[in-house]
């Protein structure tokens, strides 16, 4: 759940990692980029139901969770369902595979907890990785069980704000946690590929699995398939352009998150939009300045 501020005028993209003959996982989508700011799933998880931020950012899947005696460390924000319930025989021990591929690290032997710490660009994440059933909506609503994270101490997220969301859906790269690579395992779809389009008036659909994407006008972007560096860039390399003018020295790698509305640029074509942009600022002095913001 990256840091939310900027207005997104449009986003229609499609993320491709292969095709698959298998019928598709379809979530809809609630929510809005602007002003909103999150793009959110409702699914069932145990007993009860959650909104999960789609993020093809993290890896991880999470829910604010209530720990039994903790007080001290545990910090949540305030969120629409009532926060899941931790139960101990749902915990993922050290030495899991899924634990020992989220923390890169061999695992402690006899040790019945994994512990986390993931970290986002306006805060971070403690948690303990669990197993629990999800229902998805497919054929009679099937529930399948999902290892996702119990995030118990959250920091710096927007103190006090009741947010439109209960946790995170992760469908990031490269890693056997993310949802997707969990349901081709589970064999609910036989490729772990991901589609989704959101609209700026709100919603959209997410789908995990196969599906025939629609004609009539529609623009897709297709991913790059290499998925050495976990995350989502389009095959085409991005040029950045000011009134008609290029101003980028050389095409750019472009990271695409979900999870985001900030458009981060590296330091090139940072210090050329910022030399293209005039603002006239006044400061007390009553000079005039330019800024970029």
């Amino acid at each position: 759940m990256a840091s939310r501020t900027a207005s997104i005028s449009s986003v229609l993209l499609l993320l491709l990692v292969m095709p698959s003959s298998s019928s598709p996982v379809k979530f809809d989508l609630h929510g809005s980029i602007y002003p909103g700011g999150y793009i959110y799933v409702s699914m069932q998880i145990g007993d009860r139901m959650y909104n999960l931020d789609v993020d093809t950012g993290s890896v991880l899947t999470w829910l604010q969770c209530h720990v039994p005696n903790c007080k001290e460390r545990c910090k949540t924000w305030p969120q629409q369902h009532p926060l899941y319930n931790l139960k101990h025989d749902k915990l993922v021990p050290s030495m899991d595979p899924l634990c020992v591929e989220l923390l890169q690290h061999p695992g402690q032997p006899g040790r019945h907890v994994c512990e986390y710490n993931i970290g986002y660009a306006e805060g971070q994440s403690d948690g303990l990785l669990i197993r629990d059933k999800f229902t998805l909506p497919i054929a009679r609503n099937a529930q399948h069980t999902i290892v996702f994270g119990c995030g118990y101490n959250q920091q710096h997220f927007k103190p006090g704000q009741r947010l439109p969301v209960d946790g995170i859906l992760g469908l990031g790269r490269g890693s056997a946690v993310n949802l997707a690579v969990q349901l081709k395992k589970e064999n609910v779809i036989m490729e772990d590929v991901i589609r989704h389009c959101i609209s700026i008036k709100g919603g959209g659909f997410l789908f995990i699995g196969d599906y025939k994407r629609p004609s009539g006008g529609v623009e897709w972007v297709t991913m790059d398939r290499n998925t050495k560096h976990g995350h989502y860039s389009p095959d085409v390399l991005g040029e950045l352009f000011f009134k008609g003018k290029q101003i980028n020295e050389k095409p750019m790698k472009v990271v695409f998150d979900s999870g985001s509305t900030y458009t981060y640029f590296d330091r090139q074509p940072y210090k050329a939009t910022e030399n293209e942009v005039e603002c006239p600022c006044v400061d007390t002095g009553g000079e005039d300045k330019t800024r970029l913001n």
